[in-house]
């Protein structure tokens, strides 16, 4: 639910920002919405962002699947 809202509530500032009609005719929708309020630089901040946190995804579920291929050889389920 919270997501679905957060979903939301971004297209709708990102229609607020800049008309419909370039929106659904741009390759990256969100990052014209802010580089039509911060400029070039805006759009790099976002660039930057999205790398982070693609990054950060990245190291979580590497993290997590050595717990998960720990716990099932532990329990026995993997072969020896």
């Amino acid at each position: 639910g919270i997501s679905t809202a957060l979903y939301v509530l971004v297209g709708l500032a990102s229609v607020s920002l800049v008309p419909w009609s370039r929106l659904s005719s741009s390759e990256a929708a969100l990052a014209l919405a802010v580089s039509s309020v911060l400029g070039e630089s805006g759009s790099a901040v976002l660039t930057v962002a999205a790398l982070l946190t693609t990054l950060n995804t990245v190291l979580v579920l590497l993290l997590v699947s050595s717990r998960i291929i720990y716990g099932l050889g532990r329990e026995g389920a993997l072969p020896g």
